[in-house]
């Protein structure tokens, strides 16, 4: 899966926070090679660069709930069902854009 969104590839600032946006409902894990690199260069011998560590990132799924949309507003015409002291009416289609959750 592409864990990160388009706008939120992993970056590490000047005080060593990692930062990333991951996409929606995605889950899964990578690993990130990271590299410091300063401004003293290589000249005469120099090491501008550190050894690569490597991060491994894990984002665990969530368990979400189910989610659905409901009409807000139903008139009722007289009928249905009698019931002891009742009247039992069915409308179909109130709830709809039903989901288990991801």
């Amino acid at each position: 899966p592409v864990l990160f969104s388009d706008t939120g590839y992993p970056s590490i600032d000047t005080n060593g926070t990692l930062r990333f946006t991951t996409r929606t409902n995605e889950f899964g894990s990578t690993n990130i090679s990271v590299v410091l690199m300063d401004d003293g260069g290589s000249v005469d011998g120099g090491n501008d660069r550190s050894f690569v560590r490597t991060i491994e990132l894990i984002v665990n799924p969530v368990n979400e709930g189910p989610t659905f949309a409901v009409e807000d507003v139903y008139t009722l015409k007289n009928g249905g069902t009698m019931g002891s002291d009742q009247m039992v009416h069915e409308i179909d289609g109130v709830l709809f854009d039903v989901s288990a959750g991801p």
